[in-house]
């Protein structure tokens, strides 16, 4: 009696493991895929993000004639880029609270 009930035991686990494993073929895998795609979709806009900065600030410091005019576009390029990195640091931290432990 005893080991029927064990070998009843083993090959229902040994069920479920093979339904988990055919409802998730690649298992860490496709979740390691999934997050490098939406990492490197996070890098790729924040590049963008700071070479617009950049370009704005270049037009702005082109144009400039006096000391005060520097001083002033390199304070929207200063505001501007702790913005950006603001709002890296809030996707990052959401990404970390949404991550399973």
């Amino acid at each position: 009696m005893n080991k029927l009930l064990v070998s009843t035991i083993v090959s229902s686990l040994l069920f479920t493991m093979n339904a988990f494993a055919e409802n998730n073929p690649k298992g860490d895998d496709a979740n390691k895929q999934a997050n490098f795609a939406k990492n490197k979709a996070m890098h790729i806009e924040g590049i963008q993000s700071r070479i617009v900065v950049l370009q704005t600030v270049l037009s702005c410091v082109s144009a400039t004639t006096a000391r005060e005019q520097m001083h002033a576009c390199h304070e929207k390029e200063k505001s501007a880029m702790e913005a950006i990195r603001a709002k890296h640091e809030a996707q990052k931290t959401a990404d970390e609270a949404s991550r399973p432990k």
